[in-house]
């Protein structure tokens, strides 16, 4: 659950057509994890780490076993995404977690493209699902930006989380705060 969201081809997910050029996306393969998780920020890396108790190349091998996908900038997977639902269950409130993992290479226009993309690509998935809700260890700054920018709100600290045991902040997102990104 690391860094930005990104954008999705998938006609029923997508709000755009087009990507930046030199940019595309597919679907991932085993050999585009190890790729960004070899380029992981290091916040990142400590994040999933701190989350699931197994290096980050595992947390993300496990996180592509419910479907996953690659943006590819200039024919390198720049970013994994995807997104996870909470519950199936009739009568619930239908609730999903995005996550993502980007390689720390990127240069600024680049960086900016991409979470750009990824607030069109959570907007997208605010229409499926109406609760988007992460967690996001309480050492990360640069990744708690973002998901303020994407338009998540903090709403809560849980002291003792994940397999080490350290704080994270609950971020969520509404389908009636949609409308309200910064």
């Amino acid at each position: 659950m690391s860094s930005s969201v990104l954008l999705t081809p998938d006609a029923r997910d997508s709000p755009v057509r087009g990507l930046p050029s030199g940019w595309g996306t597919r679907r991932a393969l085993p050999g585009d994890a190890e790729h960004v998780a070899s380029l992981l920020r290091g916040d990142d890396r400590l994040e999933m780490e701190a989350l699931e108790g197994r290096p980050a190349l595992e947390v993300l091998q496990g996180w592509m076993s419910g479907g996953s996908r690659v943006l590819l900038i200039r024919g390198e997977a720049a970013a994994m995404f995807g997104i996870v639902p909470c519950s199936d269950a009739p009568g619930e409130t239908r609730a999903a977690t995005p996550w993502a993992a980007m390689v720390s290479a990127l240069g600024r226009e680049d960086l900016v493209d991409m979470l750009w993309l990824s607030r069109l690509q959570i907007n997208a998935w605010q229409r499926r699902w109406a609760v988007l809700q992460t967690v996001c260890d309480a050492r990360n700054r640069f990744r708690s930006h973002c998901l303020d920018w994407l338009g998540f709100e903090c709403r809560g600290r849980i002291e003792r989380f994940g397999a080490a045991r350290l704080p994270f902040d609950l971020h969520v997102r509404l389908a009636d705060m949609a409308g309200c990104a910064k």
